[in-house]
């Protein structure tokens, strides 16, 4: 169990970098109800680009330039 909660950590600590640190252009467009399923139990849309403009990711970018670059080259990837 401390091994799975291990592992969660690292995918919310890996999404959370993303979302804070990804270039614009990852922004997703308005959310469409119509086209999730029915039976959706879970969903998570966040306003990226109010996000990216926070404080909080201003200071996560200032802390860890390395980080962001990271995210950067891992979305430049094709």
């Amino acid at each position: 169990m401390e091994n799975h909660q291990r592992m969660l950590s690292r995918i919310v600590a890996a999404l959370t970098a993303a979302v804070l640190l990804a270039p614009a252009s990852a922004v997703a467009g308005k959310l469409q109800p119509s086209q999730l399923p029915q039976d959706t139990a879970w969903l998570l849309h966040l306003d990226f680009e109010a996000l990216s403009a926070s404080k909080l990711a201003e200071k996560v970018r200032e802390a860890k330039p390395q980080l962001t670059e990271g995210v950067h080259h891992w979305f430049s990837q094709e």
